[in-house]
């Protein structure tokens, strides 16, 4: 089970990593799995970094997004300017206004349903049913 996690987020990284999002290596440092085997039942669980949601989802306009994370990207990315603080905040203000609209899928076009069935004929042994992601349910704390 170890193998076919690591090899699934080795490919999210590899799609992340694709689409141009990296900008501080957050996503690739946080993102890890975790397995529990109860003797009848294994579980997979995939965790990735807060912001994971966000790269899969839309985040709709009016929640205004926390500063500290964008003033951060903006300096991860090597945006140059005068006033990092000043571009984060117009920033925020314009993800709150306008939201961010729908990225490049990362995950759902990796973890299939198909792959997920593959992954349990791999794993199963009669004790895996069914495998399903929480890489972006679950986000770290």
């Amino acid at each position: 089970m170890e193998k076919e996690l690591q090899i699934l987020i080795d490919d999210f990284i590899k799609r992340y990593d694709d689409l141009d999002f990296r900008a501080s290596g957050r996503f690739e440092k946080e993102i890890e799995y975790n397995v529990s085997d109860s003797g009848t039942q294994i579980v997979g669980t995939i965790l990735g970094a807060k912001h994971s949601y966000f790269m899969e989802n839309q985040r709709g306009p009016g929640k205004q997004p926390p500063f500290q994370p964008i003033r951060q990207w903006v300096e991860d990315k090597g945006i140059v300017t005068n006033n990092m603080d000043a571009l984060a905040w117009a920033i925020v203000h314009k993800i709150k206004k306008e939201g961010v609209n729908k990225r490049p899928d990362i995950f759902a076009e990796i973890f299939t349903k198909e792959r997920a069935d593959k992954i349990v004929e791999n794993v199963g042994g009669g004790k895996m049913k069914e495998l399903n992601s929480d890489v972006i349910k679950k986000i770290k704390a």
